[in-house]
């Protein structure tokens, strides 16, 4: 049963993300006790695209597909992380960003700016359907699941990218989604038109995350920050569905780094030692009803 309440349950599926960054086999591969990657359901790893893995109980009446977030520059998938992040993420395909006042690593996705904080709307609109996107591969994965598995429930996951993932493809087709550390996706979500209800308590989406990592509450961004000389434009802050924030900024004492994005730190720090949830660092799960992302923009 999907209990987004129970530690056992919410550790579980944290540490299928924290192995979508690796292999089975390798020293860092967590064993899961009774969780198995389906024979032959594992994507991506041939090529350089989305990547992840579909794993299973043993009489297969839960299957949870988990998708891998953005990789660090260097890994085989890491430029093409990139443009999806800054598709989904950005306010305008990255176009704020100048490459010779900000990073020799940032290029612009699209040409939709028409002037400072100004893009086309239309423009975005056909970028945001580019059929070869991360969004339009996971829903093709998502419905080779469920043709092949008929009678299970399904979960979706993700760390961060995959996280965002995880919760559009929730949305779309009405599962549950475990996500950790994600960067806001409701403004992708809108662009996507998909069936967002107006109380988004109500959709089965749970977002983990804590106050000390600038990717998840949306503040890794503008001149300076450490995604922008990278050459991401991570502009977006609001999420669907429930919030889940471990506020660990004033209740531990972290510093905003992004350390405190790593999923392995997530999982050691705040997820295993439940006690967390409850005292010293209070946990709310709520609706982010007042959120706005890209404020300073217009949409022409």
């Amino acid at each position: 049963m999907f209990n987004p309440h129970d530690r056992d349950t919410v550790v579980t599926v944290a540490r299928m993300t924290a192995n979508s960054y690796t292999t089975p086999g390798r020293p860092n591969w967590i064993d899961l006790g009774g969780w198995k990657v389906v024979c032959n359901a594992t994507f991506g790893w041939q090529d350089h695209g989305l990547r992840g893995y579909i794993f299973a109980t043993e009489s297969k009446d839960i299957v949870v597909i988990v998708f891998k977030g953005t990789s660090i520059i260097g890994n085989p998938t890491a430029h093409i992380d990139k443009y999806n992040d800054n598709l989904m993420f950005s306010c305008c395909c990255g176009s704020q960003l100048k490459v010779s006042s900000i990073s020799p690593l940032m290029k612009p996705i699209c040409g939709c700016a028409r002037g400072p904080n100004k893009c086309n709307r239309f423009c975005l609109g056909q970028v945001t359907r580019y059929p070869n996107s991360y969004y339009h591969h996971a829903l093709k994965i998502y419905e080779a699941a469920s043709e092949r598995y008929p009678n299970a429930e399904i979960w979706l996951t993700g760390h961060s990218l995959g996280g965002a993932l995880s919760s559009l493809i929730g949305i779309q087709k009405g599962r549950p989604a475990f996500t950790f550390e994600a960067p806001g996706e409701l403004m992708y979500a809108r662009r996507l038109n998909l069936p967002i209800p107006e109380d988004m308590s109500t959709l089965p989406i749970y977002h983990f995350g804590n106050t000390a990592d600038p990717v998840y509450v949306g503040s890794c961004n503008g001149p300076g920050s450490l995604c922008s000389i990278a050459g991401y434009a991570m502009d977006s802050k609001c999420h669907t569905g429930n919030v889940c924030t471990f506020d660990t900024v004033e209740e531990m004492g972290w510093k905003s780094s992004l350390h405190n994005h790593q999923i392995r730190r997530v999982i050691n720090e705040l997820l295993v030692p439940w006690k967390y949830f409850e005292s010293p660092v209070r946990m709310k799960c709520e609706v982010e009803n007042e959120c706005v992302d890209c404020g300073l923009w217009e949409y022409v």
